[in-house]
């Protein structure tokens, strides 16, 4: 997806006077594209009434942040134009954020709430977009969240996840162990280990879920991308402390919310569970001799079949109240 550069051909500002040109006249808000005195990337919104004092904006990291109140006006000045895509991003996400908000302290209260959440997102610095592996990994995990563990445990779901922390396994409830993969329908029906130890837990119970997801059409029945599936648990864990948690831990992961992300459309089926135990197709931790390191390894689903299981979630549920 290639975009557009909002700010080229504005030009910089006279001492006196900002440069600036609307983003759309057919939004609610009174946005601009602009450029500063210093020739640096403005985005500014011109209040159409006083929205009241403020205290401490948010602070962003390579982002200024503004509010002049007897000017009625609001501005982020981009430190660095090579960052621009990012603050391009940051911008339409404002927009699209306060697009319902009726009252210049509602726009502003709605505005202030989002820089928090990007001050989260920001404070680990510019971001790359992930590989395709990648991308599909956290969705398998969101799916995980979304339709196993928060339909039981709600909010508290977010506790259970480690993924983001390299840890062996990705999540861990109630003493139940879970390791996610997925598997790209049409490939070889196989799934990668990228260490032994995730298919070791000691004595606690294991699971490798294995969801498969399928390339599909924008439109099609049951599409999920990595942005709006993240959209959604966000939108369920607000007001929530794992909100928060969810975010850092997403920051963790290397996720920026790109557009191109919205390219990469998956229709996930249904998910397989497996109980790792004696006897599973699987590397022995005690087997690698001393000096062997990063072993990766494929099991193919087929031989798998045989320690099809779901687990007791009844049990599960019982460890952790």
């Amino acid at each position: 997806m290639l975009r557009e550069n909002p700010w080229l051909g504005i030009g910089a500002a006279s001492p006196s006077r900002i440069k600036a040109k609307r983003v759309s006249a057919s939004l609610q808000h009174d946005f601009f594209w602009a450029c500063n005195t210093e020739g640096r990337y403005t985005f500014l919104l011109h209040l159409k009434a006083d929205a009241g004092d403020w205290g401490p904006t948010p602070e962003l990291r390579g982002i200024t942040v503004g509010y002049f109140r007897d000017e009625r006006q609001f501005q982020l000045v981009l430190n660095d134009a090579a960052d621009w895509e990012m603050f391009h991003v940051l911008c339409l996400d404002l927009m699209q954020a306060t697009d319902q908000s009726a009252t210049p302290r509602a726009l502003m209260d709605a505005i202030m709430a989002r820089l928090v959440r990007w001050q989260r997102l920001l404070s680990r610095g510019p971001r790359r977009i992930l590989d395709e592996q990648s991308i599909r990994g956290l969705i398998g995990e969101l799916l995980f969240i979304r339709d196993e563990l928060f339909p039981r445990f709600r909010a508290r779901a977010i506790d259970f996840w480690q993924g983001p922390d390299r840890l062996p396994q990705d999540f861990v409830v109630g003493g139940y162990l879970f390791e996610i993969k997925t598997h790209l329908v049409g490939d070889s029906p196989k799934v990668s280990i990228s260490s032994p130890s995730q298919l070791w837990g000691g004595t606690a119970p294991l699971y490798l879920v294995v969801i498969p997801l399928a390339r599909c059409g924008r439109h099609a029945s049951g599409v999920v991308t990595l942005p709006e599936l993240i959209d959604q648990l966000a939108k369920d864990l607000t007001g929530k402390p794992q909100l928060e948690i969810f975010e850092a831990r997403l920051g963790d992961f290397g996720y920026f919310p790109y557009p191109e992300y919205l390219d990469e459309t998956y229709c996930p089926g249904p998910s397989s569970s497996f109980e790792v135990r004696d006897g599973f197709p699987r590397i022995d931790l005690g087997a690698i001799p001393d000096g062997a390191e990063d072993v990766r390894y494929s099991i193919r689903l087929d031989v798998c079949e045989q320690f099809r299981a779901q687990p007791d979630w009844k049990q599960v549920q019982g460890r952790i109240q």
